[in-house]
Parts: structure tokens; sequence; C-alpha cells
């Protein structure tokens, strides 16, 4: 979609990963289509800058961010 940037991210069973994503807020990100923020898969949010910063388990995720 227009004024979206999408980023698919694929992490391996038993892993985890921290995810840096180029957005100044957490509103700003969709998780599958839904909004980030409230959802159960992501372990922890943070700002950093005008980075969001994701750690999460296993599974394979697509993100949007507002342009």
């Amino acid at each position: 979609k227009e004024g979206r940037l999408w980023f698919t991210v694929e992490i391996p069973a038993n892993a985890k990963a921290k995810i840096i994503l180029p957005a100044s807020s957490a509103d700003q990100v969709t998780l599958d289509g839904l909004p980030l923020t409230g959802t159960r898969i992501i372990q922890n949010i943070t700002i950093e800058e005008v980075r969001v910063v994701l750690e999460t388990g296993s599974g394979k995720y697509l993100f949007g961010v507002e342009e």
C-alpha cells in the first residue's frame, strides 16, 4: 500500500530476535495488518531515537510502518 513500508521477518524455531524498525512511535507500526500495541506476540517494545525496537520469538511476521 502507498505510504507504508513493509518488512517480512522470519525467525527460526527456538530462537529470539531483536527487530529494529524505522518509526518514532509504536502507533506507526502494524503486525500482520493489525496495530502493534497490545499484541502478545511481541515481548518488549522500546523507542530509541526514531526507531521502534521489538523483541520476539520464532515465527514469520509482516510489519508495516507508516512513512
